[in-house]
Protein backbone atom coordinates (compact mmCIF):
# COMPACT_ATOMS: atom_id res chain seq x y z
CA UNK A 1 0.00 0.00 0.00
CA UNK A 2 1.46 3.14 -1.12
CA UNK A 3 1.15 6.86 0.68
CA UNK A 4 -0.23 8.19 -2.31
CA UNK A 5 -3.68 5.72 -1.93
CA UNK A 6 -3.49 6.56 1.80
CA UNK A 7 -3.83 10.13 1.25
CA UNK A 8 -6.28 9.80 -1.54
CA UNK A 9 -8.74 8.08 0.70
CA UNK A 10 -8.27 10.52 3.51
CA UNK A 11 -10.83 12.61 1.93
CA UNK A 12 -13.55 10.49 2.87
CA UNK A 13 -12.55 12.07 6.25
CA UNK A 14 -12.03 15.37 5.36
CA UNK A 15 -7.88 15.11 6.00
CA UNK A 16 -5.32 16.25 4.44
CA UNK A 17 -2.66 15.68 6.72
CA UNK A 18 0.74 13.85 5.45
CA UNK A 19 0.32 10.08 6.68
CA UNK A 20 3.26 8.76 8.21
CA UNK A 21 4.01 4.86 7.59
CA UNK A 22 3.90 2.89 11.19
CA UNK A 23 4.06 -0.86 10.06
CA UNK A 24 2.38 -2.59 6.92
CA UNK A 25 -1.06 -1.61 7.01
CA UNK A 26 -1.40 1.79 10.16
CA UNK A 27 0.01 4.92 9.36
CA UNK A 28 -0.16 8.00 11.34
CA UNK A 29 -2.37 10.26 10.69
CA UNK A 30 -1.39 13.93 12.13
CA UNK A 31 -0.47 13.59 15.67
CA UNK A 32 -4.19 12.10 16.84
CA UNK A 33 -5.00 9.48 14.86
CA UNK A 34 -4.30 6.14 13.22
CA UNK A 35 -5.89 4.77 9.91
CA UNK A 36 -5.73 0.94 9.77
CA UNK A 37 -6.05 -0.99 6.71
CA UNK A 38 -7.71 -4.02 6.14
CA UNK A 39 -8.30 -6.86 3.83
CA UNK A 40 -10.74 -8.66 5.11
CA UNK A 41 -14.12 -6.65 5.73
CA UNK A 42 -15.19 -9.28 8.47
CA UNK A 43 -11.85 -9.33 10.38
CA UNK A 44 -12.38 -5.29 10.31
CA UNK A 45 -16.39 -5.05 11.64
CA UNK A 46 -15.06 -7.94 14.32
CA UNK A 47 -12.53 -5.65 15.92
CA UNK A 48 -15.02 -2.70 15.77
CA UNK A 49 -17.77 -4.30 17.75
CA UNK A 50 -14.98 -5.16 20.22
CA UNK A 51 -13.45 -1.99 20.52
CA UNK A 52 -17.30 -0.43 20.56
CA UNK A 53 -18.34 -3.46 23.33
CA UNK A 54 -14.99 -2.24 25.48
CA UNK A 55 -15.64 1.23 25.00
CA UNK A 56 -18.58 1.09 26.39
CA UNK A 57 -17.63 -0.82 29.87
CA UNK A 58 -14.64 1.63 30.66
CA UNK A 59 -11.82 -0.25 29.12
CA UNK A 60 -9.47 2.35 27.55
CA UNK A 61 -9.61 1.36 23.50
CA UNK A 62 -8.87 3.56 20.53
CA UNK A 63 -12.36 5.29 19.81
CA UNK A 64 -13.29 5.31 15.55
CA UNK A 65 -13.69 8.26 13.80
CA UNK A 66 -16.24 7.98 11.49
CA UNK A 67 -16.29 9.59 7.85
CA UNK A 68 -18.36 12.91 6.93
CA UNK A 69 -21.10 11.10 5.82
CA UNK A 70 -20.90 9.27 9.49
CA UNK A 71 -19.75 5.44 8.01
CA UNK A 72 -17.21 3.52 10.63
CA UNK A 73 -14.85 2.84 7.60
CA UNK A 74 -15.12 2.77 3.94
CA UNK A 75 -14.06 -0.02 1.36
CA UNK A 76 -12.41 0.80 -1.43
CA UNK A 77 -10.79 -1.16 -4.49
CA UNK A 78 -10.82 -4.47 -2.16
CA UNK A 79 -9.57 -2.85 0.83
CA UNK A 80 -11.40 -1.57 4.07
CA UNK A 81 -10.07 1.71 5.90
CA UNK A 82 -10.54 2.54 9.25
CA UNK A 83 -9.52 5.66 11.05
CA UNK A 84 -9.29 5.65 15.11
CA UNK A 85 -7.85 8.12 17.77
CA UNK A 86 -4.31 7.48 18.92
CA UNK A 87 -4.21 7.00 22.30
CA UNK A 88 -1.71 8.42 24.38
CA UNK A 89 1.56 6.65 25.39
CA UNK A 90 4.05 3.90 24.58
CA UNK A 91 4.64 0.39 24.76
CA UNK A 92 6.91 -0.38 27.33
CA UNK A 93 10.62 -0.53 25.51
CA UNK A 94 13.25 -1.91 28.26
CA UNK A 95 10.96 -4.46 30.42
CA UNK A 96 13.55 -5.80 32.74
CA UNK A 97 14.44 -2.44 34.08
CA UNK A 98 14.93 -1.86 38.06
CA UNK A 99 10.84 -1.63 38.93
CA UNK A 100 10.39 -4.77 36.37
CA UNK A 101 8.16 -6.63 39.52
CA UNK A 102 6.05 -3.49 40.05
CA UNK A 103 5.54 -3.17 36.01
CA UNK A 104 4.34 -6.76 36.17
CA UNK A 105 2.12 -6.82 38.89
CA UNK A 106 0.63 -3.47 37.04
CA UNK A 107 0.21 -5.40 33.83
CA UNK A 108 -1.75 -8.41 35.19
CA UNK A 109 -4.06 -6.35 36.61
CA UNK A 110 -4.50 -4.43 33.34
CA UNK A 111 -4.51 -8.15 31.52
CA UNK A 112 -7.59 -8.98 34.47
CA UNK A 113 -9.91 -6.09 34.00
CA UNK A 114 -9.61 -7.05 30.13
CA UNK A 115 -10.51 -10.49 30.85
CA UNK A 116 -13.44 -9.22 32.92
CA UNK A 117 -14.46 -6.63 30.41
CA UNK A 118 -14.28 -9.72 27.71
CA UNK A 119 -16.54 -11.92 29.70
CA UNK A 120 -19.26 -9.04 30.19
CA UNK A 121 -19.65 -8.08 26.57
CA UNK A 122 -18.61 -11.57 24.68
CA UNK A 123 -22.36 -11.87 23.68
CA UNK A 124 -22.27 -9.10 21.68
CA UNK A 125 -19.15 -9.87 19.75
CA UNK A 126 -19.15 -12.60 17.08
CA UNK A 127 -16.08 -14.41 17.35
CA UNK A 128 -14.21 -17.22 16.61
CA UNK A 129 -14.58 -20.68 18.62
CA UNK A 130 -11.24 -21.75 18.84
CA UNK A 131 -9.43 -24.82 20.64
CA UNK A 132 -6.36 -24.74 21.68
CA UNK A 133 -6.23 -28.59 22.14
CA UNK A 134 -7.40 -28.96 18.84
CA UNK A 135 -4.39 -26.89 17.07
CA UNK A 136 -1.91 -28.78 19.30
CA UNK A 137 -3.46 -32.56 17.42
CA UNK A 138 -4.36 -30.95 14.69
CA UNK A 139 -2.40 -28.66 12.13
CA UNK A 140 0.87 -28.42 14.71
CA UNK A 141 0.82 -31.72 15.34
CA UNK A 142 0.60 -32.94 11.69
CA UNK A 143 3.85 -29.68 10.88
CA UNK A 144 5.99 -31.63 13.10
CA UNK A 145 5.26 -34.81 12.29
CA UNK A 146 5.65 -33.81 8.32
CA UNK A 147 8.81 -31.77 9.49
CA UNK A 148 10.25 -35.23 11.15
CA UNK A 149 10.72 -33.46 14.61
CA UNK A 150 14.22 -31.36 13.56
CA UNK A 151 14.48 -30.08 16.86
CA UNK A 152 11.67 -31.48 19.68
CA UNK A 153 11.81 -34.96 19.61
CA UNK A 154 8.43 -36.98 18.84
CA UNK A 155 8.23 -38.26 22.50
CA UNK A 156 8.55 -34.62 24.00
CA UNK A 157 5.85 -33.40 21.52
CA UNK A 158 3.54 -36.08 22.34
CA UNK A 159 4.15 -36.08 26.31
CA UNK A 160 3.28 -32.14 26.62
CA UNK A 161 0.30 -32.28 24.46
CA UNK A 162 -1.10 -35.69 26.33
CA UNK A 163 -0.16 -33.25 29.76
CA UNK A 164 -2.80 -30.26 27.97
CA UNK A 165 -5.65 -32.89 26.87
CA UNK A 166 -5.47 -34.07 30.43
CA UNK A 167 -6.28 -30.59 31.93
CA UNK A 168 -7.87 -28.84 28.61
CA UNK A 169 -11.32 -29.31 29.10
CA UNK A 170 -11.29 -28.06 33.16
CA UNK A 171 -9.84 -24.85 31.99
CA UNK A 172 -12.74 -22.09 31.37
CA UNK A 173 -13.09 -20.56 28.22
CA UNK A 174 -13.96 -17.09 27.04
CA UNK A 175 -13.18 -14.00 24.75
CA UNK A 176 -9.02 -13.42 24.86
CA UNK A 177 -6.87 -10.77 23.36
CA UNK A 178 -4.64 -13.81 21.83
CA UNK A 179 -1.47 -11.48 21.52
CA UNK A 180 -1.07 -10.03 24.35
CA UNK A 181 2.79 -8.79 24.49
CA UNK A 182 3.46 -4.86 25.46
CA UNK A 183 3.23 -3.98 22.10
CA UNK A 184 -0.14 -4.38 22.15
CA UNK A 185 -0.42 -2.39 25.79
CA UNK A 186 0.11 1.31 25.97
CA UNK A 187 1.74 3.16 29.02
CA UNK A 188 1.80 6.58 29.68
CA UNK A 189 4.60 8.01 32.35
CA UNK A 190 4.46 4.43 34.25
CA UNK A 191 0.50 4.74 33.92
CA UNK A 192 -1.85 1.89 31.86
CA UNK A 193 -3.07 3.82 29.14
CA UNK A 194 -4.73 1.76 26.65
CA UNK A 195 -5.00 -2.25 24.80
CA UNK A 196 -4.80 -2.12 21.42
CA UNK A 197 -4.99 -4.55 18.22
CA UNK A 198 -7.53 -7.02 18.38
CA UNK A 199 -6.84 -8.69 15.32
CA UNK A 200 -6.96 -12.01 16.51
CA UNK A 201 -9.06 -12.05 19.19
CA UNK A 202 -11.05 -15.38 19.70
CA UNK A 203 -12.67 -17.65 22.24
CA UNK A 204 -10.60 -19.55 23.65
CA UNK A 205 -8.94 -20.93 27.59
CA UNK A 206 -8.48 -17.26 29.17
CA UNK A 207 -5.20 -19.06 30.85
CA UNK A 208 -3.52 -18.76 27.31
CA UNK A 209 -3.35 -15.45 27.21
CA UNK A 210 -1.31 -15.49 30.68
CA UNK A 211 0.64 -18.29 29.56
CA UNK A 212 1.38 -16.24 26.08
CA UNK A 213 2.19 -13.14 27.88
CA UNK A 214 4.62 -14.66 29.92
CA UNK A 215 7.11 -16.86 27.55
CA UNK A 216 7.07 -13.79 25.27
CA UNK A 217 8.82 -11.97 28.09
CA UNK A 218 12.15 -14.36 27.51
CA UNK A 219 12.07 -14.00 23.65
CA UNK A 220 15.83 -13.00 22.88
CA UNK A 221 16.55 -13.35 27.00
CA UNK A 222 16.56 -17.10 27.48
CA UNK A 223 20.24 -17.21 27.63
CA UNK A 224 20.95 -13.80 29.97
CA UNK A 225 21.11 -15.50 34.13
CA UNK A 226 19.99 -12.46 35.21
CA UNK A 227 17.14 -11.89 33.25
CA UNK A 228 16.04 -15.25 33.58
CA UNK A 229 15.87 -15.09 37.67
CA UNK A 230 14.18 -11.50 37.00
CA UNK A 231 12.02 -13.45 34.59
CA UNK A 232 10.39 -15.95 37.36
CA UNK A 233 9.92 -12.46 40.09
CA UNK A 234 7.74 -11.06 36.76
CA UNK A 235 5.72 -14.66 36.30
CA UNK A 236 4.72 -14.42 39.98
CA UNK A 237 4.26 -10.49 39.99
CA UNK A 238 1.83 -10.72 37.05
CA UNK A 239 -0.21 -13.66 38.25
CA UNK A 240 -0.51 -11.53 41.59
CA UNK A 241 -2.15 -8.59 39.69
CA UNK A 242 -3.97 -10.65 37.55
CA UNK A 243 -5.68 -12.27 40.99
CA UNK A 244 -6.25 -8.74 42.41
CA UNK A 245 -9.14 -8.08 39.89
CA UNK A 246 -9.79 -11.54 38.46
CA UNK A 247 -8.67 -14.71 40.62
CA UNK A 248 -7.78 -17.39 38.76
CA UNK A 249 -8.57 -21.03 39.43
CA UNK A 250 -5.92 -23.76 40.90
CA UNK A 251 -5.95 -25.80 37.68
CA UNK A 252 -5.95 -22.49 35.98
CA UNK A 253 -2.57 -21.91 37.65
CA UNK A 254 -1.32 -25.55 37.64
CA UNK A 255 -1.66 -25.77 33.76
CA UNK A 256 0.29 -22.49 32.60
CA UNK A 257 3.94 -24.49 32.54
CA UNK A 258 2.48 -26.61 30.61
CA UNK A 259 0.12 -24.35 28.45
CA UNK A 260 3.83 -22.55 28.06
CA UNK A 261 5.44 -26.03 26.57
CA UNK A 262 2.36 -26.02 23.89
CA UNK A 263 2.55 -22.79 22.61
CA UNK A 264 6.44 -22.80 21.85
CA UNK A 265 5.70 -25.94 20.39
CA UNK A 266 3.03 -24.17 18.06
CA UNK A 267 5.71 -21.62 17.55
CA UNK A 268 7.85 -23.86 16.30
CA UNK A 269 5.70 -25.67 13.79
CA UNK A 270 4.23 -22.26 12.39
CA UNK A 271 8.01 -21.73 11.77
CA UNK A 272 9.04 -24.80 10.36
CA UNK A 273 5.65 -25.02 7.98
CA UNK A 274 7.21 -21.01 6.53
CA UNK A 275 10.81 -22.02 6.56
CA UNK A 276 11.66 -20.26 8.89
CA UNK A 277 14.24 -22.59 10.70
CA UNK A 278 15.91 -19.98 13.06
CA UNK A 279 13.18 -18.93 14.21
CA UNK A 280 11.81 -22.43 14.69
CA UNK A 281 15.10 -23.50 16.44
CA UNK A 282 14.64 -20.63 19.21
CA UNK A 283 10.78 -21.53 20.04
CA UNK A 284 12.28 -24.77 20.42
CA UNK A 285 15.52 -23.83 23.17
CA UNK A 286 12.32 -22.09 24.88
CA UNK A 287 10.03 -24.88 24.53
CA UNK A 288 12.90 -26.83 26.55
CA UNK A 289 13.63 -23.97 29.29
CA UNK A 290 9.59 -24.22 29.91
CA UNK A 291 9.85 -28.22 30.20
CA UNK A 292 12.90 -28.38 32.64
CA UNK A 293 11.52 -25.68 34.17
CA UNK A 294 8.55 -26.56 34.64
CA UNK A 295 8.40 -26.72 38.84
CA UNK A 296 9.72 -23.74 39.15
CA UNK A 297 7.43 -22.31 37.03
CA UNK A 298 4.68 -23.76 39.19
CA UNK A 299 6.18 -22.42 42.33
CA UNK A 300 6.50 -18.74 41.19
CA UNK A 301 3.06 -18.95 39.58
CA UNK A 302 1.65 -20.27 43.22
CA UNK A 303 4.06 -17.42 45.10
CA UNK A 304 2.77 -14.59 47.04
CA UNK A 305 3.77 -11.20 45.77
CA UNK A 306 4.04 -8.34 48.14
CA UNK A 307 3.38 -4.78 46.48
CA UNK A 308 6.09 -1.86 47.07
Amino acid sequence: MKNDKIHSVLQYWGISAEPKLINNDTWAVGDNHLIKVYHDAGRLQRNMVIMKSLGESGIPVAGILPTLKGLDYIEEGGCCYLIMERLSGDPIQDIYQDNYRDIAYKTGSVVGRLHKAFLACEKKIDCWNNSFAEEMTGWVSDTLKAKNYPYIAKSNCEYSIKKLLSCYDKLPKQLIHRDIHYGNLLFDQGEFSGYIDFDLSQKNVRVFDISYFLAGLLVEHDKKKEDIAKWFDMVTAFVNGYERVNPLSNIEKDSISCLMENIELLFAAYFLGEDMNDLAKNAAELYFFMSQNSDQIDIAVHKQFHVG
